[in-house]
Parts: structure tokens; sequence; C-alpha cells
């Protein structure tokens, strides 16, 4: 038999890395491409980068008009896991609320367990017995409960931070190649994210069936109810104060299994402690043996070879939870059967002649079957295929309707062995459980779903669309990479992805040609931090794709449209302050305008998908802000996809740097004509609260008389070339004569009636 582990790749970086400016923005640095040498499952992915602009204070001097000039400024790169953030044991106390049900069925399946565990005959049939049970008798608590625990489970303290599968930002390096896939009869040692499933045409839908399995109410039952509630109550710290005596347990009580039981148990006043503490000391004292694993000689793979070695596969790991549960008096099973880890791949169909590639356990506490997966609970592969110990509390009790999806028991000599330890109401077949999009354990904790595309294979020609349901909006920010699997390549300006709808995320993946791609959705919960985790991952097949389609502008993999940062930094969170994160424009020109609760600092640029601009991209947009809203101008010189990018001074920030706080899709059909682009407006406009009204045009003809105008409330002086201006209530106006072609023309103020006066607008003189 197989053996997998968990696999776990870095995290996706969302530091911010800036770029030397001279007084306007750098252009965002294209680095989307990954180098081949990569593997799929360690890919290395350039996040966004942040762009990040400080401005110099005007020095103030008679008739002498100081630009206020861009600084540049660097900030480090930081790449942190992304992990659950919580006591352990208020994760464990989400799946182990009390449940009441029909015990007389139980004892029948007891019976049938403890006639198994002494005999060396299979274990009958137990089909019709768990067939019966309710939902209620044997899943674990449902999403509901997870959201309640949530906010606890984002404190855990980091030396004890859980295993979070996710990528890496590199933003030297980004191609990546494919992690073989290990032979059908191997152990495999990971559980790999990178997980695509068949799904051209789905007729069972295992992320539904497992998404929806109801939960039937609870009834209280005193003598059992109430005593495994308080159990798990009793979990607020339980983890990490039952991990410190685990963990060290004297050698001296390691030198059998009975001596070790009997230490691990004195403390222990509950059947769930009691599997609590053996899952904790097997994670965090028996190492995966990968030498074993990739050479096929496992060594022995009993209780006592395993504790005494301190290394194993997968069977190793159950049979030693097998053994100590047993002395502890806790009915207790070794599963095995086929997981999707590492060397999984959805093209290698998983069928009933092949070889089971997995053990894991199921352990009964009051009353009720519960899965422990010890092998990927102690840790994860790295990128050097070395293993590394990391406790992940959540395959301890792991909810059946979650197991699933990476476990699937088999055993061909026993009849109705896969039905009756799935411990699902609604057991599913192998064939749906091989087409079945493997999510991975961080979208099922925060309950995030495909509602489109439910297998893990999409066959396409065309234009593509994946939504994706938050159900209890958790996610603060999602991602996405797309990668052609011949040759490695990067393709990020081919997907779209977006929120239009609370709780629900679009993507669109256009075909860059014919051929195989790799989709991985990213997501994180937590703001602070610049890491996301895998949460599922497609394969696309494109074919017979009969034109040739466009890429988007690049932005990377992020998400268009509103950051959540802009509704902290001055932006009003109301539907009708939401403009489309899709604009078309028919005439060549947008018009955007936001409602805000201050005077938002904001610059502005646009960038084309494929056409080359002749000016520089700031050139192409006004912005206007005042202390109730932020007005945004756009000019399209050609016919193309634009993004229109947003970047803001946070206003509770001590720096002057600019941030990324919204992009958005510029459909342009017809190009402005003409499109001379605008006026470059100064810091200083913005801080005055300065509308320009006339003119808008960037060029100005030489020698000839214009008229300008703006407003500002706080304006109480105001000079054009300096020729005074004439002031009515708060708008200004002066008309004069151009200068000569290439004379520095400009429009600028002065609020504190000084003789001083700093520039707000500049026009090129033609």
């Amino acid at each position: 038999m197989g053996c997998c582990a968990s696999v776990k790749v870095s995290p996706v970086d969302n530091s911010a890395e800036t770029h030397k400016i001279n007084n306007e923005f750098a252009d965002r640095s294209n680095k989307g491409r990954s180098k081949p040498e990569e593997k799929f499952s360690e890919q290395n992915i350039e996040q966004n980068d942040k762009t990040q602009i400080q401005t110099e204070s005007q020095e103030d001097d008679e008739e002498t008009l100081t630009t206020d000039e861009v600084i540049p400024h660097n900030s480090s790169n930081i790449s942190s896991d992304l992990v659950a953030q919580t006591e352990e044991d208020d994760l464990l106390q989400t799946y182990d609320r009390d449940r009441t049900d029909s015990f007389e069925q139980d004892k029948h399946l007891q019976h049938s367990i403890e006639k198994s565990q002494t005999s060396n005959q299979s274990t009958e049939n137990r089909s019709g017995i768990l067939e019966n049970e309710t939902t209620t008798q044997r899943e674990e608590t449902g999403e509901e409960n997870l959201i309640s625990s949530y906010e606890d489970l984002r404190k855990i303290n980091r030396d004890e931070e859980v295993l979070s599968e996710t990528v890496s930002v590199n933003k030297d390096e980004g191609n990546k190649t494919q992690n073989e896939t290990q032979e059908d009869d191997e152990e495999s040692l990971a559980n790999k994210e990178v997980i695509p499933n068949d799904s051209s045409s789905a007729t069972l839908d295992l992320v539904s069936k497992t998404e929806n399995v109801p939960n039937t109410e609870i009834k209280k039952n005193t003598e059992h109810g109430e005593e495994n509630n308080e159990s798990f109550k009793e979990n607020k710290g339980g983890f990490h104060r039952n991990r410190s005596t685990c963990t060290f347990a004297p050698e001296e009580v390691k030198t059998s299994i009975a001596t070790l039981a009997d230490y691990l148990l004195k403390p222990a006043n509950s059947d769930s402690k009691k599997a609590r503490v053996i899952f904790i000391w097997i994670a965090d004292n028996i190492r995966y043996n990968t030498e074993g694993y990739f050479s096929g000689q496992y060594g022995g793979t009993d209780a006592e070879s395993v504790l005494l070695s301190g290394t194993s596969v997968c069977s190793g790991y159950a049979n030693l939870f097998e053994a100590l549960c047993t002395i502890a008096g806790l009915p207790v099973k070794v599963i095995s059967g086929f997981s999707k880890g590492f060397g999984y791949s959805p093209e290698d169909k998983f069928t009933p002649m092949k070889k089971t590639d997995h053990a894991w356990n199921a352990v009964r506490i009051d009353g009720h079957w519960r899965f422990v997966e010890c092998t990927w609970g102690a840790g994860f592969l790295d990128k050097n295929n070395s293993f590394q110990k990391k406790l992940e509390p959540f395959y301890f009790f792991t909810e059946p309707k979650h197991f699933i999806n990476a476990h699937f028991p088999w055993n061909p000599e026993e009849e109705g062995f896969s039905n009756s330890w799935q411990l699902l109401e609604n057991p599913i077949s192998l064939e749906t459980y091989h087409k079945a999009l493997k999510l991975e354990h961080s979208a099922m904790m925060w309950n995030v779903f495909p509602l489109t595309h439910k297998e893990g294979i999409v066959q396409a020609h065309e234009e593509i669309v994946i939504e994706i349901e938050d159900k209890n909006e958790f996610l603060c920010g999602t991602t996405s990479k797309i990668y052609d699997m011949k040759t490695g390549l990067s393709c990020n300006e081919f997907i779209f992805l977006r929120q239009e709808k609370s709780g629900l995320f679009s993507i669109s993946i256009r075909p860059p040609s014919n051929g195989k791609y790799e989709l991985i959705i990213y997501g994180k919960v937590d703001r602070t931090e610049n890491t996301y985790q895998s949460l599922m991952t497609y394969l696309i097949r494109f074919s017979d794709v009969s034109k040739k389609f466009s890429p988007y502008p690049e932005n990377n993999g992020q998400m268009w449209g509103m950051d959540l940062e802009a509704f902290d930094n001055g932006f009003l969170k109301k539907d009708n302050n939401r403009v489309p994160v899709k604009i078309i424009s028919e005439d060549g020109f947008v018009d955007m305008t936001f409602a805000t609760t201050q005077n938002v600092p904001t610059l502005a640029k646009i960038i084309p998908a494929t056409k080359k601009l002749p000016w520089s991209k700031e050139k192409y947009s006004l912005v206007t802000t005042t202390h109730t809203s932020l007005n945004i101008k756009a000019c399209f010189p050609n016919m193309d996809l634009y993004k229109l990018e947003l970047m803001c001074k946070r206003v509770d920030g001590d720096d002057d740097l600019y941030h990324d706080m919204a992009c958005f899709l510029i459909e342009c059909t017809k190009p402005a004509d003409p499109c001379p682009g605008y006026p470059k407006a100064y810091p200083r406009a913005q801080t005055y609260g300065s509308k320009l009204i006339e003119p808008l045009s960037a060029q100005l003809p030489a020698n000839t008389t214009v008229t300008c105008r703006f407003q500002s409330p706080l304006v109480v002086k105001a000079m054009v070339a300096k020729i005074s201006m004439t002031q009515n209530k708060d708008e200004w106006s002066g008309t004069v004569t151009t200068p000569s072609c290439g004379a520095a023309f400009y429009i600028s103020g002065n609020i504190d009636g000084g003789n001083s006066y700093s520039r707000l607008y500049e026009f090129e003189i033609i």
C-alpha cells in the first residue's frame, strides 16, 4: 500500500516593492514569468507590486513655485506564512461539539470492531449499520460552528502555528514545472496543493454533496451529550498544554507502547482528551520516513517498530495510533484507501483494480466515530522533499464531509467497507471521488466553495467564468495564477478576477491557445498578513479554440475592483458608491466619482493591454479630491482594454506613501479623438480641494488667448502665468496669452495670504 503525508510550499507574499520615480509613477515591473526549472507544487508567484511614493514638502518662495517632487522610497520584502491564528484547542472545539444519537446502532458497530481487532479475519460488513445512522450521529459540527470559533482561530501562538498549504512569491523567479507523478503502488508522501480533477460533464457532484450534508438538530442528552460538550469546552488551551506534556515525554516511557500510553493518559479525564494527547504525541514525535518512501524500503510499520525508530510511513502512523488507543480503551480502526496527496494527478484515474495508497484512523468518542489523520497532521514536505514537522489540528476529528474530499476508504475484500467508513449519510462512489475538485483545508475551514465547475478538470473551447462562493465572507483578499503546463510559463494576463457582489468571486479565463493550463486560486482572511493560502486548483483543457483572444491588462492575477483597505481609508462603503469593476467606454472617456468621508490624496494611471501609449500613463487621467468626493477623469487613445489604477495615501498613516486601493477594467470601443491627455495636477491641488474647470487639455497652443478657471474652498490668492486671477466665491478665473512653445505655464494658488504660491496645474505649450 502506498502512503500519503502532507506537502507544503511557501506562501504567496503580498509585501510591497518600491521603485524609484522622478515626478511620476514608476511603472510596475512585469516579472510574472516563471523559470522552467521550478516545480508546479513549489512555484514562486510574483506578487502585484505595491508602488509607494513619497512627496517632498514645497519650499515657499516669492513667485518661485516649487514642485512637490516625488522621492523614491524603498521597503523590504516580507514573506511570512499565513497561519490559522488561534488556540489549536479552539479549532478542536469547533469539531467536537456534543451530539446525541441512537447508541443502540453504535453498539452493533462496536461489536463488529471488537471482533475485527481480536481476529485475523476481515471486519464484517458495517454497511447496513452505518447507513441507518443519521448525519448527526457521525458528522462533526458544520460550517456554522467554524464561524463562531474563527475569531479565536486567528489567535494561535506563532510557535504553535499550524501547517498552511500555500505558495510563495519570488520576484525574480516564476516559471514552474510539474511535480513528477508517483507510481500507483508507491506511497504518496504529501497532500499536494495542485489538485486538478476531471470535470467536463458532471453527473454526480462531490463538492455539492459534501458541502450540503444536513446538520441534524442535536438532542440534549444529560448522560452523554452534556458530558461530550463539556469535554470539548475544556479544549481551550488543550492543544497548547497537552502538546508541552506530550512532546517532552521522558525517554524512559518510550520503551514500550504500554509505558508510553500510561504516561500520556494519566492527565486525560475523557475519551476525547485521550485521543487528543495520543494524536499530539505522534504528530510531534514521529517523523515521516521520507527516505524510505522514495526508496520503497519503509521498514517496520508495526506499532512497536514505529515507536522504537521514531519514523514511519502512513501505515505506521495509523498502527501506532491504533495501539495507543486500544490500551486507552478507545474503539479504533485502521482504514486504508485512496488519497489525493503527493504525486496525485486527476488524470490518473482511481479504479477498483488500483492499489490503495494511504492509511488513517477512525476512533469512537462518546458514541461517535471520528476521523484522525496522524500522517498529514504531523507535517509536510518542503520544496526539497524534506519532511518538516508541523502540527495541523485540522486533521484531528475532521468532519466526514471534509475528509471525503481527499480520503476514500477502500477494501475490495470487504463488502460495504467504502460506504460504511465514509461516515456520510449519502456515501459517494469512487468515480465521483475521482472527478471531484480537491479543496484545500483552508477552503473548507473558511467555507469557500465553487458555485460552478465543481470538478477539477475543465474542458473548454472559449472563455470561461468560474464563480467561487465565500459563504461566510471570511476572505479579505483573493488572488489567482495560471500556468501553461507544457512550458511552465505564467499566463496571468488571461485571467480577470473580481468581486462584484458580497461573498461572490468571479474569474474569467481566456484561452491563450490550445493546451492544458493550471489555475490556482488563493485567499487570505487576515488583512495584516501579506500571504495567501491555496484554496483550490483547476486543470483547464482548452481545445478547438476558434479565435485568438486578446489578453487583459497585466494585473498579475490580483483581484480587480476596490480593495477592502479603501473603505478604511476614506471611501464610503455603500452600494451606490460601488463602481462596476468593468466599464465600457464608447467615446474614449470615463468619469468616475466616489463618495468619501475626507480628502483622500490619490494618484491614477492607465495601463493598456496591447497598445503602446505615446505619453506617460499618468497623463491620461485627472484626479480631483474634496472632503466628500473623489473624481477620476480618464481618456483612452486607442481601442483596447485598459487598467485604470488608483493609488492613495493612507489617511491615518504616518508616511507620504501611495498604496494600491483600486483598479478597474476599461474596455474602450472607440478612442477619444482628439486625446491630448490632462494637465499635470500637483499634490497641492488635492490638498487645497481644487477642481480644474478649464482648460482640461494637457497641451495648449503657443501665443494664444486662453481662459483658465478652477475652484477651491481654501485658496485666497491665485495666479496663471504670473498673472493674478479673479475670485468669484470659491471659483478663480483668468484670461491670458500663452507663452512661446516649450515655455512653462502654470496655475498656482496661495492659502495664507502671503506672497508664496504653490503650483496646482501645469500645461504643455506646443
